[in-house]
């Protein structure tokens, strides 16, 4: 309407300059296509590539100066992150599952890379076993066992039963160990 600003002036309300309602950023887009696509079971795989493509890196990752407060009070970067994790790690299992592994490795190299900078435990280690999976499904061994060698560096560990438990218990699950890897862990 004319004389009315576009984005209304928000200026009493905390000092903020604008203020903006009903607003649909791709943070919140990604949310409903993962919940969505994750609620439909195998015929939510659109939604989940959907919600995967609307990432670019780390969740708010690069907040302005004094930007983005109300994101670090509520850890929505981690949050996010997170998502993007178990929505890539859900969408490479159904890959590894249909032998598609260059759409499961496309999708744990995103998640890898959106959650270098934030995942401060072991939760980001599935998207290593996606890798190492998808690269021994393709037959590529040396590759996956990079994979391990990225997760290991990830630790900042030498050996693989240094691992956490439950990162070491789902290589075993999936075969580690059974040909040129035999280890056990002592503990």
């Amino acid at each position: 309407e004319a004389g009315n600003p576009y984005i209304p002036n928000a200026a009493p309300q905390r000092g903020a300059v604008y203020r903006l309602d009903d607003a649909l950023v791709d943070a919140e887009l990604f949310r409903r296509l993962r919940v969505r696509g994750t609620s439909a079971g195998p015929d939510g795989i659109d939604d989940l590539r959907a919600a995967l493509t609307l990432v670019t890196g780390s969740p708010i990752d690069r907040p302005r100066v004094g930007g983005y407060s109300w994101a670090a009070e509520e850890r929505l970067g981690t949050n996010y992150t997170a998502m993007v994790v178990d929505t890539a790690h859900t969408l490479a299992t159904y890959f590894i599952q249909c032998g598609q592994y260059a759409d499961a490795i496309a999708v744990s190299e995103l998640a890898a890379q959106a959650s270098a900078a934030v995942m401060d435990d072991d939760a980001g280690d599935i998207t290593y076993v996606d890798l190492w999976l998808s690269y021994r499904g393709m037959g590529d061994n040396e590759v996956a066992e990079r994979q391990l060698r990225r997760l290991m560096d990830a630790h900042d560990i030498d050996e693989e039963v240094e691992l956490p438990v439950r990162t070491y218990a789902i290589l075993l699950k999936h075969g580690y160990g059974a040909s040129t890897h035999e280890t056990s862990r002592s503990g």
